[in-house]
């Protein structure tokens, strides 16, 4: 299914679970133009850019706050770069960004991140984050897991995560990107047996509101 913002809000109004795994971009000077990149042909997306120049669909704050209503009170991931950070108003007291934008149209948690985020870090803080969750815990609690369990996860771990999404995967491009991935990390198991150990790949996601 074509992403498009008229499809992601009509399938998303009555959802209790609401998962964003895209790029994001955050427009310092315009933050109603901040949002979700659905579809793009480049996957390098220069946060700095002209959103009107990146070819690409977005879901923008101005959408969320105009045409989102979410009626069940969902948990909401943004798995997405620089998916919380926020501009502070004139007034001090008022903080525009994608998670206001969701807290405005109903949900009850929004977890995000506060800087650029690593593809295949988050892909495994994520996926963990979800199960853990599942299970019954807290998005906080699950949140805090996941980074606990990201941050001991040795490499070999890692190359066998990989292996298995690998051995799943269809789409041919995908493969090869993972396979890049996973030749990088058997080349750094001396030199780097714990590659996600620094905050910097996991400590950037937060939880706000009612985690």
């Amino acid at each position: 299914m074509t992403a498009s913002c008229s499809r992601i809000i009509e399938t998303i109004q009555d959802a209790d679970h609401i998962h964003f795994a895209c790029h994001g971009i955050h427009v310092q000077e315009h933050p109603l133009e901040s949002g979700l990149i659905l579809l793009t042909n480049d996957s390098n997306v220069d946060r700095n850019s002209n959103p009107d120049k990146l070819g690409s669909t977005r879901f923008t704050l101005t959408d969320i706050f105009e045409r989102v209503r979410l009626s069940r009170g969902p948990v909401v991931v943004l798995s997405a770069c620089e998916t919380g950070l926020t501009r502070v108003g004139v007034s001090h007291d008022e903080y525009v960004g994608l998670p206001a934008g969701f807290f405005y149209a109903g949900a009850r948690t929004v977890v995000s991140s506060l800087w650029p985020v690593n593809d295949l870090a988050t892909y495994l803080l994520m996926r963990t984050m979800t199960r853990e969750h599942a299970s019954g815990i807290s998005v906080c609690a699950a949140l805090r897991k996941s980074q606990h369990w990201l941050r001991t996860l040795s490499a070999e771990s890692v190359v066998q995560e990989i292996g298995r999404v690998i051995e799943k995967e269809k789409d041919a491009d995908r493969r090869e990107m993972m396979e890049r991935s996973k030749l990088a990390m058997e080349q750094m198991r001396v030199s780097e047996p714990f590659p996600f150990a620094s905050r910097y790949w996991w400590a950037g996601f937060i939880v706000s509101g009612l985690g």
